[in-house]
């Protein structure tokens, strides 16, 4: 959990709950938390603007979650 008071003034959207998450054009996962196992990224997708996924953990599949909606990027993922 980052504290929104501690973003960039560029950064808009932060959400806490991926539930309540829309319309946004980007996720950036930057912890392990049991959380990112139990989101249903597929629906997620579907709300967002741009489905841009970036793990900065390596914990989600690319393969997975490219086949439910999300253009997946991983921090040292092979090209």
């Amino acid at each position: 959990h980052v504290d929104a008071s501690e973003l960039p003034d560029t950064v808009s959207g932060h959400v806490d709950d991926l539930a309540s998450a829309g319309g946004y054009d980007l996720v950036i996962v930057v912890t392990a938390h049991v959380q990112m196992f139990e989101t249903d990224w597929s629906a997620l997708a579907s709300r967002m603007q741009t489905p841009l996924f970036y793990d900065g953990r390596r914990v989600l599949s690319e393969r997975e979650m490219v086949a439910a909606g999300w253009r997946f990027y991983a921090l040292g993922a092979p090209l």
